[in-house]
C-alpha cells in the first residue's frame, strides 16, 4: 500500500520564492526565482553549481530529522502507526544575519515537478514543520566564520550550502529513478543517510556544538556507534523496544543486501554504515570534478 507522501500548506508555486529569502534576496538565481515549487534536488544541485563561489560562502548551521505521523501517510497505513513519514531540514545562514529554512523530502510517487526528491523553501521554520516533532538535530558552534578555512588550507569545519547542494545531488544520482519501497529504499532510509552522512563528514564541528539527543549523537559522532543504533536511540525510548526495533531492522537491511548481492551501483543495497561511506566516497568525487571545471 504505497499512498502519496506530499502533503504540505505550501502549494506548487513560483510565489514560494518570495518566503524564502535564499531563493529571493541572496542566490538571485533566475531559473530558481522563475521555478515552480517544491523543486527537486537536481534542480537546486545544479543552481548551486553555477552560483560558485556564493554557495560555498553560506553556512549550514542546523541539521535535522523530523517525523510526522498523519494517517494518510503511507508508512503510517503500512506499519499500523509504528512508522512515520521522515525528511531533513537544514537552516541556512544569510549574509545579513537572519535564518531560512530548506526542508528536504522523499516521497513514493514523483511530485508534479518530476522528482520523488524534493525541497521546499522557507523563512518561518513551523511552515516547513506543521505536525511534526523533532527527533534529531546538529547545531553549529557559535560563532563560526562561514567558509573560514583551517590549517594548510583545510576545508571549512562546517557544511555550507553548495556542500549541502553537493550531497543532495549525489542522493539524486542514486534515488532519483529507483522506486519507492515502503519497507525498504523508503523516507527513512533517505533521511538518515543524509543526516548520517552530514554527521559524520563535519563530526569535529557538530562535537563542538549542540546535540539532541546529545548522547547518542554524541557516540556516533565519536565513532562509538553506528548510524542504525544511533537512529534507532533518537526515536525510541527504552531498552527492550531499541533492541527488539534494531534486530528487526538489521535483518531487514541484510535480507535486501543478500537479495541484491553482485548488483552494481545504486541498485545494491549495503548495510547502513556502509551506505553512508559509499556516499561520503561519492560526494568526495563529485566535489573533486566540481574543481576541475
Amino acid at each position: 500500500m504505497v499512498g502519496y507522501l506530499y502533503h504540505h500548506t505550501i502549494t506548487s508555486t513560483t510565489r514560494a520564492a518570495q518566503r524564502s529569502a535564499l531563493i529571493q534576496d541572496v542566490l538571485r538565481d533566475p531559473a530558481l526565482s522563475r521555478a515552480h515549487y517544491p523543486i527537486s534536488f537536481a534542480t537546486f544541485a545544479a543552481a548551486c553549481q553555477r552560483l560558485q563561489p556564493t554557495a560555498a560562502t553560506i553556512p549550514v548551521t542546523c541539521v535535522e530529522i523530523y517525523k510526522m505521523t498523519w494517517s494518510s501517510n503511507a508508512l503510517v497505513q503500512a506499519t499500523t502507526g509504528f512508522l512515520g513519514h521522515q525528511y531533513i531540514v537544514a537552516t541556512v545562514l544569510l549574509p545579513d544575519g537572519r535564518s531560512t529554512y530548506i526542508k528536504a523530502d522523499f516521497l513514493a510517487e514523483d511530485h508534479p515537478c518530476g522528482s520523488k526528491l524534493i525541497l521546499t523553501f522557507d523563512d518561518d521554520r513551523d511552515a516547513l514543520t506543521a505536525d511534526s516533532y523533532s527527533l534529531s538535530r546538529m547545531v553549529s558552534p557559535n560563532p563560526w566564520t562561514p567558509g573560514e578555512q583551517g590549517e594548510n588550507g583545510a576545508k571549512p569545519s562546517g557544511p555550507s550550502l553548495a556542500d549541502l547542494a553537493t550531497l543532495f545531488g549525489v542522493a539524486d544520482a542514486r534515488l532519483g529513478t529507483r522506486p519507492y519501497r515502503v519497507l525498504s529504499r523508503n523516507c527513512l532510509w533517505m533521511t538518515d543517510t543524509l543526516f548520517y552522512t552530514l554527521a559524520q563528514r563535519y563530526a569535529t564541528h557538530w562535537l563542538a556544538g549542540e546535540l539532541t539527543p546529545n548522547v547518542p549523537l554524541r557516540l556516533y559522532l565519536l565513532g562509538a556507534a553506528g548510524a542504525l543504533e544511533t537512529a534507532i536511540a533518537c526515536t525510541l525510548a527504552g531498552d527492550a523496544a531499541r533492541r527488539c526495533t534494531w534486530c528487526a531492522a538489521y535483518v531487514v537491511r541484510w535480507v535486501h543486501v543478500q537479495g541484491t548481492w553482485g548488483k552494481a551501483g545504486a541498485d545494491r543495497y549495503l548495510m547502513h554504515d556502509e551506505e553512508i561511506a559509499d556516499w561520503m566516497r561519492e560526494w568526495d568525487e563529485c566535489e573533486g570534478r566540481e574543481q576541475l571545471v
